[in-house]
């Protein structure tokens, strides 16, 4: 590597220079018409020669690689780019880097006539051009962003690269019966590094002699590392043998130094390159890879939209300088678990990763601490969604004890469970405002409540005061974030990030939809993504109930009170969580596959869609019967179970009005429908679902 951070010099590669160097390559000698060894023959061949020193290529010798050489620079950029959220793809990167490694060589070539460059220059190189370009999110450092490369090209060489059993076994026994060995590399990664990956292939070189070429701009492919090879070895050139899978650098220029040569046969290894499936960049090969994590389908197609979220999330973070994230209670106990594994995946670590916190948080925990006193507040936060309750109904969402709300009851000569048509322009919400006890009850538990969620958050180490509060939920309109903003007050920022968001007449400012939104105009995929939201509140379930309150400890500390309901956790743990940890678990190997493919991101949302609506718009599979079985529990504003009713199919003249209902006036029949599709297969048939979903899914391509 470079002793020195000045940039290496460079100089750009024209057409004359370009025809200079293919003549000097057609009269470079040609290798000698010797028959290469098959790698079985390796070690009993090499065990018979009396050679004093043995040299060994790496790769495709000791090691080959499950993608060809280039892909592995297109990946490393790929993964470079999700590490640093650039507004780059990998193709544009590789575009780059090619041309600066061509104008490195060059210039070697010019000073020590080596067609060689380090990785290190090349780095500081396309750090400068990205800079110049004014590149967003990329490291001021030149030094980070170098180290950052590389670390990203080092894992995907790791992740790529497998041992030549054969060859390994020839190098072991040599080194058994103590013979002498030496590794000989053209590369453009330092030895250290080259050590790191042949050990991470179970190869540990820690006291054999490496040559790379890189590090002593000398080159086998010249013939002049083998000058060095012998100097610094102190042997004549018939004392080695060179082993590897190169007829011009392993053959020709080994005998040219006065070397013996043994090539081996790697003709598989070379016609493996010249396939497809060696690429990173083949859609229809990495759709394939894709779908792999996907084979028994059903509920398992939600898992690449979980991934797709996953990306986007952490892009959007990363962009906006997102430290920290606190993941929203329940739904976000698994969205922390897919986020922390990409992180891993990424290579991320220590302060390179983004900290996530899991929050134990419900609108019904935090809707009293947000409110103002109460001749100030009109409950907007409960009423826009919520109007048709009982005085039951609302005092369980201000968290009122039950004792407290009996008591009010009476004094109001009312019941608990008598529903209102509209609550807030009812008598009974009227005298409730009038009536002292409420207010008491109401001004001590809303004080209380918020310094308890204040102390709760600070508990976490982070000052929201100073770097604001980013939040991450499901979706579908940001209410707790809005409650949380309330009782933090003005002086905090409060952002959202969520799986979908929905303009509903709530406060916008502050949130994004990652998957699907809405808010301004709809997102790529809308229509799709947007079919049966309640998919992804019933699949991200958590292992503990909703939280409903902050309480103060004995020693002063806050502790989240959970809500404790024996039949949901039993329906949760027993019916919901084995199917949700098969999609995650899916998830997981998704994005595992994800980075094994450098492929436009148009590829990737197609899949994504194509998917999705595979589940969403087919109601009549399998999965969907799981899906009319499942229950999800409202705790706030309304409590009860809520889920999809199948009921007995409606008479064939039912059927034809609601159809034609549909046919005429299509989104007054369908708006309040939590799942269309579903809604359309069961009150008409099947012909006109499939005809909405056809419809649904031209709309979203268009888009």
């Amino acid at each position: 590597m470079s002793a020195t951070t000045e940039a290496a010099p460079r100089r750009r590669v024209d057409l004359g220079w370009r025809i200079r160097h293919r003549l000097r390559r057609a009269a470079a000698p040609r290798p000698p018409a010797t028959e290469a060894l098959p790698f079985a023959e390796l070690a009993t061949r090499l065990d018979a020669d009396e050679a004093p020193v043995i040299a060994f290529d790496i790769f495709d010798t000791l090691l080959r690689r499950t993608v060809t050489p280039e892909h592995v620079k297109r990946l490393a950029l790929d993964r470079l780019a999700r590490r640093l959220a650039l507004p780059l793809d990998a193709a544009a990167l590789y575009a780059l880097r090619h041309r600066i490694e061509a104008e490195l060589c060059r210039a070697n070539a010019d000073r020590h006539g080596e067609l060689e460059f380090r990785h290190d220059d090349m780095a500081r190189a396309l750090h400068a051009e990205l800079r110049a370009a004014g590149t967003l999110g990329l490291p001021e450092d030149a030094a980070g962003f170098a180290a950052a490369l590389l670390a990203c090209e080092m894992a995907v060489e790791a992740e790529v690269l497998q041992p030549v059993p054969e060859a390994v076994a020839a190098l072991d026994h040599l080194r058994q019966r103590g013979r002498r060995i030496a590794v000989v590399s053209d590369f453009y990664l330092p030895g250290a590094s080259l050590r790191r990956l042949l050990a991470g292939c179970g190869i540990a070189l820690d006291a054999v002699p490496l040559f790379v070429s890189c590090d002593r701009m000398a080159s086998k492919r010249s013939g002049r590392l083998y000058a060095a090879v012998l100097q610094e070895l102190g042997i004549c050139g018939a004392d080695l043998l060179m082993v590897g899978d190169n007829p011009h650098s392993d053959g020709v220029m080994a005998l040219a130094a006065g070397c013996r040569s043994l090539l081996v046969d790697a003709a598989a290894q070379h016609a493996f390159y010249a396939r497809a499936e060696a690429g990173a960049t083949a859609p229809a090969v990495a759709r394939q890879a894709w779908d792999a994590p996907l084979r028994e389908r059903g509920l398992l197609l939600a898992a690449p939209s979980l991934v797709l979220f996953i990306e986007r999330l952490y892009a959007a973070a990363r962009r906006d300088g997102r430290r920290e994230l606190f993941f929203l209670a329940r739904e976000g106990q698994p969205l922390l678990r897919l986020f922390e594994r990409y992180q891993d995946l990424l290579g991320l670590e220590g302060p390179d990763r983004i900290a996530c916190h899991y929050l134990l948080a419900s609108r019904r925990a935090c809707f009293i601490a947000s409110l103002r006193p109460l001749p100030d507040e009109d409950f907007a936060g409960l009423f826009r969604q919520y109007r048709r309750i009982s005085l039951g109904e609302f005092l369980a969402s201000l968290r009122i004890p039950e004792d407290a709300a009996a008591r009010i009851a009476a004094a109001l000569g009312t019941t608990l469970d008598r529903v209102e048509a509209d609550f807030p322009t009812s008598g009974c919400y009227a005298r409730l405002r009038a009536l002292p006890a409420f207010a008491d009850d109401f001004e001590a538990l809303r004080r209380t409540q918020r310094d308890n969620l204040r102390t709760y958050l600070a508990s976490f180490g982070t000052d929201p005061a100073r770097d604001g509060l980013a939040l991450v939920d499901v979706g579908w309109k940001g209410t707790i974030q809005d409650f949380i903003a309330a009782a933090l007050g003005p002086a905090v920022p409060v952002l959202g990030y969520y799986l979908g968001l929905l303009a509903a007449g709530q406060p916008l400012a502050g949130k994004q939809g990652l998957l699907f939104s809405d808010a301004g105009g709809q997102s790529a995929g809308f229509r799709v993504l947007a079919e049966n939201r309640s998919l992804f509140e019933i699949l991200l379930c958590a292992d503990h109930g909703s939280a409903l309150s902050y309480d103060r400890s004995q020693d002063g500390g806050i502790v989240p009170r959970l809500e404790e309901a024996p039949e949901e956790a039993a329906y949760l743990r027993d019916q919901v969580a084995p199917v949700a940890d098969r999609v995650l678990r899916a998830a997981e190997a998704l994005l595992r596959a994800r980075l094994r493919y450098a492929v436009a991101d148009r590829h990737w949302l197609d899949f994504v869609l194509d998917r999705h609506a595979g589940l969403v718009f087919r109601p009549w599979d399998a999965a969907a019967g799981w899906l009319l079985r499942a229950k999800h529990r409202e705790n706030f504003g309304v409590f009860r179970l809520s889920g999809f009713t199948a009921g007995a199919a409606p008479p064939l003249l039912a059927r034809m009005r609601y159809s034609a209902g549909v046919l005429v006036r299509p989104r007054q029949a369908l708006e309040s429908s939590f799942w269309p599709a579903l809604t359309l297969y069961l009150r008409s048939g099947r012909l006109l679902a499939e005809a909405y979903a056809w419809r649904q899914r031209r709309r979203a391509q268009r888009a």
